[in-house]
């Protein structure tokens, strides 16, 4: 049994990911910037997730601190796998880093960044040490 993952990140889930670019805040915020390139965040395939031949899109929302890390991964739209959407952002959790936002004043601030990823059993697996979470039962 396969159990859920609540993806927050305090201190620290394609090859065919697709970027939307940031809304528009009407404060004149700037948005989030990568640090590094969005295609490196997803290290490969859920090896749980190929086993069962689970393919899909998931779009989710991170929500970025203001010390440029993702504090959070929220669904927006689900591969209608919960392997695959909690891979993803355990993932993006994991890996994603960005220059801190400021609002308009030049604070620091709290700001989201839309990602979206295809999971295709074309893609590779993610490398030793990345291992499904599960619980036994």
């Amino acid at each position: 049994m396969i159990s859920s993952i609540i993806l927050l990140a305090l201190g620290s889930v394609s090859q065919e990911s697709q970027i939307a670019p940031p809304a528009e805040k009407s404060d004149a915020a700037s948005a989030p910037v990568p640090l590094t390139d969005p295609e490196s965040w997803i290290v490969g395939y859920s090896r749980h997730a190929r086993h069962l031949g689970l393919e899909g899109e998931v779009s989710v929302r991170l929500t970025i601190n203001s010390d440029g890390r993702v504090v959070s991964c929220s669904l927006e739209s689900s591969s209608g796998h919960e392997i695959l959407d909690n891979w993803t952002c355990k993932q993006l959790i994991r890996n994603a880093s960005f220059e801190p936002a400021s609002n308009s004043g030049g604070q620091h601030s709290l700001r989201t960044y839309p990602y979206r990823h295809i999971w295709t059993l074309d893609q590779p697996d993610a490398p030793p040490g990345w291992a499904y979470e599960r619980t036994p039962g």
